[in-house]
């Protein structure tokens, strides 16, 4: 496959079993090999850090061989400085402390990448990683909403509101369609770019995931409401936008100029929307969705500060 690719590009003809250059190239990924990690348990109690996911320096004691592992914080966490690495069997990932879950508890469960003894565990392929897919085995439907925004209704001809939804349901199902997708709401917005924020207040959307479109010809409605967005949101991921514009690039290269914005929308009194993962891009490259596809599930988990070791997508009481 890497050397059809070379010569030909990424284009769609299927090979003699019948699968298409992109197929190929999915299927050699998953089968990669990857970091070695074990399932932990954790012997204490260790506080979150709320600015953001944490690679916590641990020891790792096996109960018996094949036995239960058990993480021992080695105390020591400045990760700018070698010396923390020291005594450190692995890295336990943690997610991001919220209000709501500040502490993991001693006795839950979470995934540490090996930094020593790796022979004593089995190699790891990408789709066994559960660094990689935290959540694909829980079976929850991921709920997805799509908004397609324009100052005004001529502008929402081309593209059409359902081949907009056609476009995120497949590029954030995949080819392997390994979770559930449902687009639970559709949306057309028509009004003024500074209101947007009033919009989503005042609609009841029950979510996981916002996708906020537009039409890559408005530019200035589309600085608007990238800026109306940015002010909206609790926190910003500006390093999943870059990603994002880059899928879009790829999938439609007219659209490299055009703005881009991901953060998490946190549900309060005065709002409608439930705590969500906000992503806006042109509707001309909703299709570049596949490249933050799995970037996108980890970050609402994070944001709504489950461990790797929960089930689903829980949402904070409102």
């Amino acid at each position: 496959p890497c050397l059809d690719l070379l010569h030909h590009g990424p284009d769609s003809t299927a090979d003699t079993y019948g699968e298409s250059v992109e197929e190929q190239i999915h299927r050699v990924v998953l089968n990669a090999a990857v970091h070695p990690e074990v399932q932990a348990i954790l012997s204490q109690d260790i506080r979150l850090d709320h600015e953001r996911p944490e690679y916590h320096r641990v020891q790792l004691r096996e109960q018996m061989p094949g036995g239960s592992v058990f993480a021992f914080s080695t105390g020591v966490q400045q990760s700018s400085r070698l010396m923390s690495m020291l005594g450190a069997d692995a890295l336990l990932i943690l997610p991001q402390g919220t209000t709501s879950k500040s502490t993991a508890k001693k006795g839950e469960t979470y995934t540490a990448l090996l930094l020593r003894h790796r022979s004593r565990y089995p190699q790891k392929l990408v789709t066994e990683a559960q660094h990689l897919n935290p959540i694909s085995s829980t079976g929850n439907n991921i709920r997805i909403g799509v908004v397609f925004a324009a100052p005004s209704v001529q502008l929402l001809l081309t593209p059409t509101l359902e081949e907009i939804t056609e476009s995120v349901q497949a590029a954030m199902a995949g080819s392997k369609k390994s979770h559930s997708i449902e687009i639970s709401s559709t949306q057309l917005y028509t009004g003024s770019a500074t209101k947007i924020e009033d919009f989503l207040n005042s609609i009841p959307l029950d979510v996981d995931i916002l996708i906020i479109t537009y039409s890559k010809r408005q530019f200035r409605y589309q600085l608007a409401l990238a800026n109306s967005l940015r002010h909206a949101l609790i926190k910003r991921a500006d390093w999943i936008a870059l990603q994002a514009r880059q899928g879009c690039a790829a999938y439609d290269p007219t659209t490299a100029a055009s703005e881009m914005v991901v953060g998490f929308w946190e549900r309060t009194k005065e709002t409608s929307l439930s705590d969500a993962i906000v992503v806006c891009l042109p509707a001309e490259g909703v299709g570049g969705l596949s490249h933050v596809r799995g970037v996108l599930r980890h970050a609402l988990r994070v944001a709504r500060g489950a461990g790797h070791s929960d089930e689903g997508y829980p949402r904070k009481e409102s």
